[in-house]
């Protein structure tokens, strides 16, 4: 550039006003004091937006609950678009102080719940989630039955019952609480005989549970020589992650003040699902129809070589762990994350079965609702929303800035419209879950907690239909991931062949990829286009 011919931006000879700062409006202020809370940090600037200070899908479905606790009444997508706390000011709103009318009809299943339940084995097989936590101290069980019951009562989800037949969740009853906690002591047990009894003891608990009975939720105390520890068991009709977080959240606080009134919900489960089934029939969601019959499509020209008949069944189940020093790239910003896999697994799809264009049902947690739908960031349920998404094996974008809703429609399209027959058909051949970072406990918890649980929480036979599927997550020591392989739908060698083909695409990173991207550019159209 000749920059000695460019134009004085500034006059000579004049006197420059001195910068007046802005008055930050005190509801920015009011946002900033609680991202700085739910993110765990003294204070954070008001400009700063809350991805850039750390933030993540999940601590964003926090803030909005923290928001509406303080009447601001915002949405996960609106902190998506507005990450600044001056920015999205200026789309808060005063929120509702009453209660939603709780619904007293049936409703229909959540579109995860519906899915779960058109698959063959969903209800001979396990099915379960399971937290293990680590109490600070003895605790007397009595005290823990009490605090249980509590969490149930509040959480109707942890009781609900269904018409399989109507596809719909039932109103609660009033009925006799049933205890919720038994007691396992080991204190005298031979302690080469305890971690047998401990897992035997979560195998049993798992065993009892029973979906068709409203048996979703139960806890065993586990007490050593050395500690209490509570394993909670739910079945996943009823909870996701994040329920877990909630309840242990809740389950902490009322353990330290036996008196506590925890924050009023403002909607439960079942109205969560009402509205969603009103939002399935709006305009909005039928205008996406052509988008996702489209999406679909791809999955009928999609095939894996299926095994030989007699061959080896069940499933294959492989880790693939990354450690932190074999990334090329900055693990820590979970979309970020959540889109190097996705590209990962595109690009050893084409590798082992040669498809340019790969079709993956991507898990994400599904609480990013619209502002029609109540806020559901304190309610326990299973909110997990799974949306395909094509994936291009030489592709470098992040494919899931141009899925509408964050993939809301979906869902509804598929299971709560009695025309969704097709797309409720399609099968993607594939599926990824990524759980973003479970090293760190909650705010404010003083318990350590295993995420992972106790017990064999899933059926060797349940199927979900995917061949392949990937289970995700990082924690300051890498990434942590588990392939696993379904025999009926997949030979093991190319089960294996493609986890190794993940693996090396995810190790080989950003550093390619960025040569790549850069050798595409045209830089004399470029600098035509800028007016060089």
């Amino acid at each position: 550039l000749a920059r000695s011919e460019l134009p004085d931006l500034i006059v000579q000879g004049r006197s420059v006003s001195p910068v007046i700062p802005i008055k930050i409006p005190d509801l920015a202020v009011r946002i900033s004091e609680i991202f700085a809370r739910i993110l765990g940090k003294e204070s954070v600037g008001p400009t700063i937006g809350f991805f850039e200070l750390g933030g993540d899908s999940i601590s964003a479905v926090q803030a909005v609950g923290a928001l509406t606790e303080e009447n601001i009444d915002v949405t996960a997508a609106e902190i998506l678009h507005h990450q600044s706390a001056i920015a999205l000011s200026s789309v808060a709103r005063v929120a509702h102080s009453e209660s939603i009318l709780s619904q007293t009809l049936p409703v229909l299943l959540h579109p995860v719940q519906a899915w779960f339940l058109s698959r063959p084995t969903a209800l001979t097989c396990r099915f379960n989630q399971s937290v293990l936590i680590t109490l600070p101290e003895r605790v007397d069980p009595a005290n823990l039955e009490c605090a249980l019951q509590v969490l149930q009562e509040r959480h109707d989800t942890l009781c609900m019952t269904f018409d399989l037949v109507k596809g719909v969740i039932l109103p609660p009853t009033k009925q006799l609480a049933r205890p919720i906690l038994s007691v396992e002591d080991f204190r005298t047990d031979p302690s080469d005989t305890v971690a047998i009894r401990r897992e035997a003891v979560a195998e049993q608990a798992h065993s009892d549970i029973d979906p068709t009975a409203g048996r979703l939720f139960l806890a065993r105390l586990l007490r050593d020589a050395n500690q209490d520890q509570l394993l909670l068991v739910g079945h996943h009709l009823s909870v996701d992650m994040l329920s877990w977080r909630i309840l242990v959240g809740e389950l902490n606080m009322i353990l330290q003040d036996q008196q506590i009134r925890l924050p009023r919900l403002r909607a439960g489960y079942r109205d969560i699902c009402a509205a969603m089934a009103k939002e399935a029939m709006s305009p909005t969601t039928t205008t996406e129809r052509p988008y996702w019959e489209s999406i679909t499509d791809l999955s009928e020209t999609l095939s894996i070589p299926a095994p030989p008949v007699g061959g080896t069944a069940g499933m294959l189940h492989l880790r693939l762990d990354i450690a932190t020093p074999e990334l090329t790239f900055e693990i820590g910003k979970s979309a970020d994350t959540q889109a190097r896999l996705l590209r990962a697994m595109a690009t050893a799809a084409n590798i082992c079965f040669g498809w340019s264009s790969t079709l993956i049902d991507l898990e994400t947690h599904g609480r990013d609702l619209p502002r029609q739908v109540p806020d559901c960031s304190g309610v326990v349920g299973w909110f997990t929303r799974i949306t395909p998404v094509i994936v291009e094996s030489c592709g470098h974008d992040n494919v899931l800035t141009d899925v509408p809703r964050g993939g809301l429609g979906f869902g509804l399209l598929a299971w709560q419209r009695s025309d969704g027959d097709n797309l409720r058909q399609s099968q993607a051949p594939m599926a990824l879950n990524y759980l973003g970072d479970l090293s760190a406990n909650p705010n404010g918890l003083d318990l350590q907690i295993d995420w992972a649980g106790l017990g064999q929480g899933v059926g060797a036979n349940f199927r979900t239909g995917h061949g392949l599927s990937v289970l995700a997550h990082e924690s300051d020591t890498g990434l942590f991931l588990s392939l696993t392989v379904d025999l009926d739908l997949v030979q093991p060698e190319l089960g294996e062949a493609y986890g190794n083909a993940l693996r090396t695409a995810l190790q080989a990173g950003s550093e390619e990829n960025l040569t790549a991207s850069l050798g595409d550019i045209d830089m004399g159209a470029l600098s035509d286009d800028l007016g060089l």
